[in-house]
This record gives C-alpha cells, structure tokens and sequence, in this order.
C-alpha cells in the first residue's frame, strides 16, 4: 500500500505524554505520523490496524523511556524489522525519550541502528537527527525547534495534520465508493487560508483524476433561487457553455460529458439553497450513478441540510442512499500547534499550552482560531481562553435557536443537563440537532455508545450569558 503517514510512533504506554508532546512537535513541523489513540477506534482489533500503520509508513521510531519496551510495542517493532528486511530503505529507528536511562537496554537487531538521543530535550542535535531519519531531507533548511518550546514553526502554508489525513482517507475510500458526503459542523474554516479544506480536497482531485476532468460546483447563496437560477448557476460552474434553465437540462448535459470522459464533481455550499433544489440536485447525481457507473466521482460538501438529504425520503429511498457520509475529524493538539504556526506566533505556542487551549476550546475550531489571533496580539493562552465564554460567535448561534419563549426555556434546560442522548446519524429532537449543528455539542464515546454532551464548559457559559 501507498504510505500515508510520515512515521509509526511506536511506544511503551507508560510513555504516552512524552509521545503525545512529540507528535504534536512533529506535527508542527508538518508531519503526519501515526499514533495509536487517534487512529485506532475503539471497539476495533488492534493488531490489523497496528500492522497497517506501519505498512502504511515512510519511517517508525522505536521510542524507549524509563520503563524500556511494552509488550506491544515490542511486537510493533518485530513487524518493524521484518518489513525492514525485505524494503532497506524503510528506516526503523530507535528513539530515546528525555527519561531514558543512561545505559538502555535495547534488542540486538534494534541497537544495531543509528540511535536518535532525544534526552536533551527538543531544542537539541538529537531533534535535527530526527527530523533528518523521517524525512531524509537535511534540516537546514527546516526550521528547528525553537529553546524550550518543544516545537518548530512548520510550514506556513502546509495543512493542519488532521485535514490531511483526513483527505487521505476520503481519496482512498473513493476507490471503491461512487461518491462520499463530508459533513462538518459550523464554523468549520473550510474556506480560508492558502490550504484551505477544500482547496486541498480539489487539489488531490486534479492531481488523481487530472484538472480537466474535476469540476467544483457551488450553488448560489441565496436561499429563494428558483430552478433557473439554482441549475443555470451550476452550469456556469461546470464550463457547459449553453443556457440551462431546468434540472432536466442539466441532467441531459451531465450525461453528455460523462459518456465524453469521466467526471469528478466536488459540490460544496448547499446550506443556503432551497430545499426542493438541493432534493433535485442529489436525485439527479443518483440517476447518474445508476445509469453511466464508473464515470462519476462525486464529494457532496456541507452541514445539517446534506444530513437532512440523507434522511430524507423519496419513495422511501434517500435521493443519496448511494453515497456514504464521513463526519470531518476533531481538531487534536497537532494541529492546534500547527494553526499557531502557521499564524507565525513568536514565541511559538508549546505542546502543553497547545493541548490546555485545546481542551479549554472543546476543540471548536472558531474559538481556538480567536485565542490564536489574541495571543498573536499579545495575550496569553490563560487570558485569550477566558474570553471563550464571552464570544459573539457562540452568542449568535444560542440566541438564534432561542426564537420563542417556549424554545429559550428549553434550551436553559439543557444547559442545566451534562448528556443529551445517544448520537445518530439524523437527530430527531430538533433542538438537539441544532445545538449538535452549530457545534456546541460533540460527540463523545463512552461505554454505553457515542453521546452527545457540551462541546465545553465555555460554550454553556456563553450560554448562559446570551439567554440572560
């Protein structure tokens, strides 16, 4: 298989704040690499998705602290090694941690290789060889890790570690899927910045089917379009070169090009055209899916109203039975680092301070973007989280689903409540649902299933301010 991560982290458990800090520092310079709690899901074998994140990598580091190798970890590097053999040029390195000992004890076949000594900390020779054995680039033209942080500024324009992954694995399902929908919550920034989300998904697009044969469609705004407007629009969008008017125009023209060549269609901004249009939208994506099969490749871009497509029913049917929905992944302490890096922060934000603002945030992606600019500002992290409760963003989102009295009373009921329920793919209580939409809620995994509970503490004091 193609690698998709940078380096394996392999590691005893009793080590996994160290590990965390240095796959965030690792992060911020860019890297993906695999480690266990953000890729393995719960509930899953370990051993098959263990083996193909080392499979699936350029590089695996062996890390030994204090208490040397795991059980686990000790298999891990088994595999390591046995992979290493038949592909020399797969480096397996061990990794000293800050708290290994003076003298460690490592397997014969693994001390044999090029150690890498991170005992003096980040900020020393130890981080450079790193960085050197994942990448096999000479880091003098890499930024190192500034004294003390643990981190390094990383790429400006490069994407934010999850978004990455993310849109690795999107490409990778879209072998044998006809199409995906990504659903994200609000105030996701999938418009901004150089490597935007969805410039990074209509990248790898151009760069798997060619640039001539990937079309982004973006419906208008405005939410009383009618057919002429809503499908006229999208033919624009498309280059047809001729005045489409109805659905069944765009359709009849859609079938014309795929019987010409394959087509791969990224659709994004849904939320604000009538609800009748985007049923049309979808219904015709099926039919051409039905009827000219692997000639369409379809990503379907947006929030509650392509969830609500999914739910809904024609007949009995959903206008996208045919397409699988993926939830877009929760920010993680990489790329809180990477966000900071990318916004040039001096000094750069720690691994410790990244995580602390991570979980002050609930990971939502509006407030931690707001911290940033602050402390950029000149605040810090403590002061720029304290300011969450008092954002006009999640003020907004509360005193919009407050409409009637009857619903404000509602809503301060829940405030008042830690679990609104289990989480299902469409959320029958409307007011839950809109909650969950706007990101106030998440969804957590606990042993009785995936719950939806308050994204933080700060968005129900926001809350609370805003329907006071």
């Amino acid at each position: 298989m193609d690698a998709s991560f940078d380096c394996f982290l392999a590691h005893n458990s009793r080590d996994k704040p160290a590990i965390r800090a240095l796959h965030a520092a690792l992060a911020a310079q860019g890297l993906d690499c695999w480690l266990d709690e953000l890729q393995v899901r719960p509930g899953l074998r370990h051993l098959p998705l263990l083996e193909e994140g080392i499979r699936g990598s350029r590089a695996v580091a062996v890390c030994v602290g204090a208490d040397g190798l795991g059980p686990w970890q000790a298999q891990e590097m088994e595999a390591a090694l046995t992979l290493a053999t038949k592909d020399p040029t797969l480096p397996v390195m061990p990794v000293l941690l800050p708290d290994a000992p003076a003298a460690p004890e490592l397997p014969l076949f693994l001390a044999g290789r090029g150690w890498v000594d991170l005992r003096d900390g980040l900020d020393g020779a130890g981080w450079e060889v790193l960085l050197f054995g994942i990448t096999g680039e000479s880091t003098r033209s890499r930024p190192a890790a500034p004294a003390g942080s643990g981190v390094g500024t990383g790429p400006a324009e490069a994407p934010i570690p999850s978004e990455r992954r993310f849109a690795d694995s999107v490409f990778e399902q879209l072998h044998a899927e006809p199409g995906l929908v990504l659903l994200a919550q609000a105030d996701r920034p999938l418009h901004e910045g150089p490597h935007a989300a969805l410039k990074l998904l209509r990248e790898r697009a151009e760069a798997r089917f060619g640039a001539e044969r990937v079309l982004h469609l973006v419906p208008p705004g405005d939410p009383h379009a009618d057919e002429a407007h809503f499908f006229g629009t999208l033919a624009q969008c498309a280059g047809a070169g001729q005045a489409i008017v109805r659905g069944a125009e765009f359709e009849a023209w859609l079938a014309r090009r795929l019987a010409e060549e394959p087509l791969f269609l990224l659709i994004s901004d849904l939320g604000h055209a009538p609800a009748d249009a985007r049923h049309r939208l979808a219904s015709i994506l099926r039919s051409r899916a039905h009827a000219q099969p692997d000639r369409l490749k379809v990503l379907l871009v947006g929030g509650e109203e392509l969830a609500a497509l999914m739910a809904s029913s024609e007949a009995g049917l959903s206008p996208l039975n045919h397409l699988q929905a993926l939830c877009w992944p929760e920010l993680n302490a990489g790329d809180v680092l990477a966000m900071a890096a990318r916004a040039g922060l001096r000094p750069a934000l720690t691994p410790d301070a990244a995580a602390r603002l991570l979980s002050a945030a609930g990971g939502h992606p509006r407030l931690i973007i707001d911290a940033l600019r602050e402390i950029g500002d000149g605040d810090g992290p403590g002061q720029a989280a304290a300011r969450f409760p008092a954002s006009q963003t999640l003020a907004r989102h509360f005193r919009k689903l407050a409409a009637t009295p009857e619903r404000e009373g509602a809503l301060r009921g829940l405030l008042d409540a830690d679990d609104h329920g289990p989480f299902r793919d469409w959320i029958k209580n409307d007011l839950i649902r809109g909650l969950y939409w706007r990101n106030l809620l998440r969804v957590e995994p606990t042993h009785r299933g995936e719950r939806l509970v308050w994204r933080c503490e700060a968005v129900r004091a926001a809350g609370r301010q805003a329907l006071s």
